[in-house]
């Protein structure tokens, strides 16, 4: 049974060169460029998304809002006036006996 012999690590000065040698390999290989190019792009698109979701909601609700106060005034005049003059004519008008359906 005969052991492999250990790695040798390098000295200190040799680190230098070895990055020096395989930098054009690195350099060449184009595996994983889609992962980085889309982890650059992703935050921005999602933020463009969900900033355009969160304009739509906004106009959105602001739209009901103001279609509810305009509803509301506009019942608010019409009720107001009529629930007035509904009240000065019953006021004084005497009360009829409610009418039957079938005649007697």
């Amino acid at each position: 049974m005969s052991r492999a012999p250990a790695p040798r690590h390098p000295g200190p000065g040799a680190a230098g060169t070895d990055i020096a040698r395989r930098l054009p390999a690195v350099l060449a290989d184009a595996r994983g460029s889609t992962m980085m190019e889309f982890a650059l792009i992703a935050p921005t698109m999602l933020l463009m998304l969900l900033g355009g979701m969160d304009l739509a909601y906004r106009s959105y609700v602001t739209s009901i809002v103001e279609g509810e106060v305009q509803r509301s005034g506009r019942d608010s005049t019409i009720q107001g006036v009529r629930n007035a003059a509904t009240r000065s004519t019953t006021a004084s008008a005497p009360r009829s006996a409610p009418r039957c359906a079938t005649p007697r």
